[in-house]
């Protein structure tokens, strides 16, 4: 059939039809309001020759193997999907689309055989049509029953939830108060007043006082201790400076902005262990470097993309139809 996209067409198809049934039964089916509806096969067959009759069976054959073989690619009758990696990077903004080749965007896909029977290829970059890019994977499903495509997203949030955005640059916090409040000035007492008219006990003397001290260790070591309470009240003086005219001091301190959005995921690998195709070894809690073994069989099988004939195995497997061929035989018994 040279132009099979005319039975697309309803009207184009029923007059084919029409002459299709012209052809075998001699004529056509003329119903009027009053006459009973009669089938088909209950016509009476008066063809005009059997070389017509011949060639309008065989038309009738050409169609029905072609009607609904090819449909539209978004269509619900639709076997496989028309999107292959090359259009799916056509959408993509890291590959331009005059520059790519089969070659250049199956590279960018990371393929897997799972079940033996199915090829899954993995594309972790978002589609450049998409007006809320979050983290994507988009998905090739090549099995038995043909070639599907599904993207998903990875979302903290509904659609429903997600819709309000928030523009502001700065959300208007408050600018830090570097005010310092007077504290008013008071001398400070080591002990509560009244504490000299308190007659002392055996306890009180079990301090000793400075002259006892300065008897006991000597003038030099009092004044070796006043020389390093000096030294540290220096150091912690200079350390107070310094940190109040660092970038990170309360005089400059700036404004608190959050932090830069991360744009590179795995969404792949979140795809994978959702959809349990990922499994882990299982490791002896006393020594983590001990594997207690592996799972018999391999969820998923790593395939090579390196290879220069991995390309036109995937193409050669594309054009494989995906409906069965079988051949019925139906005997008739009267």
């Amino acid at each position: 059939m040279q132009h099979p996209y005319l039975l697309q067409d309803k009207d184009c198809l029923q007059t084919v039809l029409e002459v299709v049934e012209l052809g075998i039964s001699g004529t056509k089916s003329q119903t009027k309001g009053g006459d009973i509806p009669k089938f088909k096969d209950e016509k009476e067959l008066k063809p005009a020759s059997m070389r017509v009759r011949d060639a309008a069976e065989n038309l009738l054959t050409i169609i029905l193997e072609q009607v609904g073989y090819f449909p539209s690619e978004c269509g619900p009758e639709s076997i496989s999907s028309l999107l292959d990696e090359v259009a799916l990077m056509k959408h993509c903004n890291s590959m331009a689309p005059a520059t790519s080749s089969s070659e250049q965007a199956i590279a960018k896909f990371k393929y897997f055989v799972t079940e033996n029977s199915t090829i899954l290829a993995l594309l972790e970059e978002p589609l450049g049509n998409d007006q809320d890019p979050q983290p994507t994977v988009t998905l090739l499903i090549r099995g038995p029953f043909g070639r599907h495509a599904w993207t998903m997203q990875l979302r903290h949030l509904p659609r429903s939830k997600s819709g309000i955005k928030y523009h502001a640059i700065n959300p208007g916090r408050p600018i830090p108060m570097n005010d310092i409040s007077q504290r008013p000035e008071c001398e400070q007492k080591n002990f509560p007043e009244g504490v000299d008219k308190v007659q002392p006990c055996v306890a009180d003397y079990s301090i000793p006082t400075i002259e006892q001290m300065r008897e006991q260790y000597g003038a030099g070591g009092i004044r070796d201790l006043e020389a390093m309470l000096e030294n540290q009240s220096i150091h912690e003086k200079l350390a107070w400076a310094e940190a109040d005219t660092s970038a990170d001091s309360l005089s400059h301190a700036q404004e608190c902005v959050p932090p830069a959005v991360c744009h590179e995921f795995h969404a792949a690998r979140l795809f994978l262990s959702h959809f349990g195709f990922l499994g882990f070894e299982s490791r002896n809690p006393h020594n983590p470097a001990e594997s207690l073994g592996t799972p018999p069989q391999r969820p998923l099988i790593v395939l090579d993309t390196k290879s220069t004939a991995f390309a036109a195995d995937l193409d050669r497997l594309d054009k494989l139809s995906a409906r069965t061929h079988d051949t019925v035989y139906v005997f008739y018994v009267k």
